[in-house]
């Protein structure tokens, strides 16, 4: 418990002492309280940021409409020989095994063609949409699509958790679950600059102040709970991670770490985290876009495949949805500097046990591909989070608004 009398100095002095770690906390983290998820369900929302080139994730490699992409990407359009063959003409980019893998095992569909109204090619405006989870980006809402869910269903802090920092999926509102840059570190962080530190220290102090003449001492006691609330998560998550027990070796990359850190949250029934959110940067291909990606997704596809394997060996995968997507997509003709630049819709990957797969929903014709700079928008980005709401035994009319796009079959098991 912090002393009611304390000087502003010496307040100070313990504020600052609290490091600059892996944690943010809005202004205090939220109190805990009873959880309402619904079910056993966990879900990973897999943020490559930058606006992956879908097309050249899952590509088409026969007919008419390979044909038209190898005219406009003479340099970035893949042999239909090396493609790793899925369904209805299209196959994955090579350096995604685990992808035609899960796609085979029925644990993996596509969709093509995902976006949402008045889509802009900016990449702060459609990561607000994104990360609100709104059907159209003039009419925006003010938070992130995490937030309203935390704070409509009551959750407490580790029920949902960034690992990648602070989002804005979370941003707004009451409720910001946990955002941390690392697990392993994880500790009070203030603010990144000694002023914003200040500036916290400040606040809290004014709270502490503000309390000494009210009898209910409400303000205080909040900041008290607070406080204690963050102290107690340092520690459960402490405790995790000294009790994790790694299945394979995850490798040292954005996406190792950070998938890493979701696998021990998982792992750990007492943290009763179901939600996990990860932002992996890199996918601005405006050139050199071949090896970039293929890197890129080398990457991905290793860490994913140890972070799978060990959901499988602990049972966890059965009851899983993973979210593979992007702020948009790229154009559908190359530039000159063996690259992409920003485009529109994209396609988007449900990944887990609890995925009906096998399917890919949506098509691509020639006609996509040269009516317009770029892919036009057929399913609204807000039904596939409004499906996945669902399959966490959620409603997701209280938080979605509705969309005039069309509508996705049941994506689960």
């Amino acid at each position: 418990m912090i002393k009611k009398f304390i000087s502003r100095r010496d307040f100070l002095k313990t504020t600052a002492a609290l490091g600059a770690g892996a944690v943010t906390w809005g202004t205090f983290p939220q109190l805990a309280s009873a959880s309402t998820l619904g079910n056993g369900t966990k879900v990973l929302f897999l943020n490559l940021n930058g606006g992956l080139d879908g097309v050249y994730a899952l590509q088409p490699g026969s007919g008419a409409v390979y044909s038209t992409l190898a005219s406009i990407r003479p340099t970035l359009s893949i042999a239909p020989s090396s493609l790793l063959d899925a369904r209805y003409g299209f196959g994955f980019n090579p350096n995604l095994p685990l992808f035609k893998s899960l796609f085979d095992a029925q644990e993996l569909s596509a969709v093509l063609g995902v976006g949402y109204e008045n889509m802009s090619r900016s990449h702060l405006d459609s990561e607000v949409v994104m990360a609100r989870g709104v059907p159209n980006r003039l009419t925006a809402a003010q938070s992130g699509f995490l937030n309203r869910l935390g704070a409509h269903y009551g959750w407490s802090s580790l029920n949902a958790v960034s690992v990648t920092g602070t989002d804005l999926a979370f941003e707004g509102g009451d409720y910001r679950g946990v955002q941390a840059r690392s697990l392993e570190d994880f500790y009070f962080r203030g603010f990144a600059s000694g002023q914003e530190r200040n500036h916290l220290a400040n606040t809290a102090y004014s709270i502490s102040a503000d309390s000494i003449p009210d009898p209910t001492k409400t303000k205080m006691d909040d900041f008290s709970k607070n406080f204690q609330l963050a102290v107690d998560n340092i520690d459960s998550i402490k405790g995790a991670v000294q009790a994790f027990q790694p299945v394979g070796t995850y490798p040292q990359t954005q996406f190792g770490k950070a998938l890493k850190d979701l696998d021990i949250l998982y792992s750990s029934p007492s943290l009763q985290t179901q939600v996990g959110y990860m932002r992996c940067s890199g996918f601005d291909t405006h050139s050199n876009q071949g090896p970039t990606l293929d890197r890129m997704l080398t990457e991905l596809n290793a860490s994913l495949s140890v972070f799978i394997n060990s959901m499988k060996a602990k049972n966890l995968w059965k009851d899983m949805v993973v979210l593979v997507y992007s702020e948009f997509g790229r154009t559908n003709q190359e530039n000159g500097s063996a690259g992409t630049d920003h485009g529109g819709a994209n396609s988007m990957f449900l990944l887990g046990g609890a995925v009906k797969g096998g399917e890919i929903y949506g098509d691509l014709t020639s006609s996509d591909l040269t009516n317009f700079g770029w892919l036009q928008m057929k399913y609204n980005v807000v039904e596939l989070y409004r499906r996945i709401i669902e399959k966490l035994g959620l409603d997701p009319d209280a938080v979605f608004a509705p969309t005039t796009s069309a509508l996705l079959p049941n994506l689960f098991r």
